[in-house]
């Protein structure tokens, strides 16, 4: 506000204010002299008059007077109160109130009866918004909180009151219970359980047949309980698990319907390789890992002929790569020594491997060994057990069997007078010489 005076006739002035104003009284020129003075807002709900006095002084003091009217503050508006949500479970929670307010310089919320908290003042000169937090309703019975918004400014201004209810305790119960995934396949795998409970503290989760990790107790004081289990893999028949689960409160115990989870049987075994390493010993005989590839079987049974100590042996097979190391003892005669290996997997059946064979050399010196016709099985010539192989006549390596000629082996053939030798190959032949050690 600007003050401006015109006197005459006087020597000094002066102008001063009731109530007084900040910067008053101050003296002014008499002549034409202007003030500037800050008049505070209003801030309250009725018309506040200040009263100016200019007193000019000469040859005496006159005084002129001048009334100053500032308006009232305009009251608070609440536009919107509400609560999210407006409605709680018997277990409570928190609660969030929302408000658009317009020209106050504070808010006081408050309910009934009271909450933690509550009464509390806040600002809201832009809105409000907090957050209450609703205990759990122990009643069988709904609990009402009237909640209460007041926005002060030049005078006090109520929103309608909001209702906030908390649903009344129902006792403990199971409202779902679920086995994710429902069924799988043979080679098992995760199962998650869960279950929404109320007014429960602890949750046991078990199993028929029984299955590692359970029976398991988990806290569900929260309304969800959860537990991950491995279902082992299958390597019989079809087999279903029931899983149960029992929720407990301070004095009861209730329980959910069981639910299922089928596992697949697994389908009949296969043997995709079966080898013994190494395939030729000397005299001195030696140790000889036999080794598989197996699919779909629980167990898988090592077998010799002759028997050799240790077997036949049986181990499980459900990793899918069984293997046993076998001791072979030396051979005193001077026949070579052929051992043929066997493998049975078992499943749901029981498949049989080709058999393999290791060839001990015989003592002394290696032997002309004469072959001829069909051969049984999977065998090896070497230089260790043969001075030289000659084939007689013909002979026949059917589907399914190996021949493996070694470096450094000779190999002859004789034909029956008027004929020709013949070698016939409708299985595998496995012949690679080196140049240090050709094959002849």
């Amino acid at each position: 506000m600007v003050l401006r005076d015109v006197v005459t006739g006087a020597t000094s002035c002066s102008v001063s204010s009731t109530p007084a104003l900040a910067g008053l009284p101050a003296t002014l020129p008499c002549a034409s002299g202007t003030r500037t003075v800050v008049v505070p807002a209003n801030t309250g709900s009725k018309t506040e008059k200040y009263k100016l006095t200019l007193s000019a002084t000469g040859s005496k003091t006159v005084k002129a007077k001048a009334t100053l009217t500032v308006a009232p503050a305009p009251p608070p508006s609440i536009s919107a109160f509400s609560a999210s949500p407006p409605s709680l479970p018997h277990a409570g929670g928190s609660v969030t109130l929302s408000a658009k307010v317009s020209g106050a310089s504070s808010c006081v919320v408050s309910s009934s009866p009271t909450l933690a908290g509550l009464p509390k003042t806040l600002s809201c000169a832009s809105g409000l918004s907090t957050t209450l937090s609703v205990p759990a309703n122990p009643s069988a019975k709904a609990q009402t909180y009237k909640l209460t918004l007041e926005a002060l400014g030049s005078k006090k201004v109520k929103a309608p009151k909001l209702t906030l209810t908390v649903a009344g305790a129902s006792g403990p119960g199971i409202s779902t219970f679920v086995a994710t995934p429902a069924s799988l396949g043979a080679a098992g795998g995760m199962v998650v359980l869960s279950a929404t409970v109320t007014d429960v503290t602890s949750c046991t989760f078990s199993s028929t047949p029984a299955i590692t990790g359970l029976p398991a107790t988990v806290s569900c004081s929260g309304g969800l309980a959860m537990k991950s289990v491995s279902i082992p893999a299958n390597t019989g028949s079809s087999r279903t698990y029931t899983f149960s689960v029992s929720a407990v409160d301070k004095k009861t115990t209730v329980k959910a319907t069981p639910v299922k989870v089928a596992e697949a049987a697994p389908g009949p075994p296969s043997i995709a390789s079966f080898n013994a390493t190494p395939g030729v010993l000397t005299s001195a005989g030696g140790s000889v890992q036999l080794a598989a590839s197996v699919t779909g079987a629980g167990t898988c049974t090592f077998s010799s002929l002759p028997a050799i100590a240790g077997l036949p042996t049986t181990v499980a097979c459900s990793s899918g790569n069984p293997q046993v190391d076998v001791t072979v003892p030396a051979n005193t005669t001077t026949s070579q020594v052929g051992y043929v290996f066997s493998l049975t997997a078992t499943g749901t059946t029981s498949v049989n491997a080709s058999p393999v064979v290791v060839d001990e050399a015989p003592a002394g010196p290696p032997p002309i060994v004469d072959v001829s016709g069909t051969l049984s099985a999977s065998t090896t010539w070497s230089p260790v057990l043969a001075e030289s192989y000659v084939i007689q006549g013909s002979l026949d390596v059917p589907a399914g069997v190996t021949l493996t000629i070694d470096p450094g082996t000779v190999v002859k053939s004789l034909g029956a007078e008027g004929y020709s030798p013949e070698l016939t190959v409708e299985g595998t032949l496995r012949a690679v010489g080196t140049a240090a050690s050709p094959i002849v």
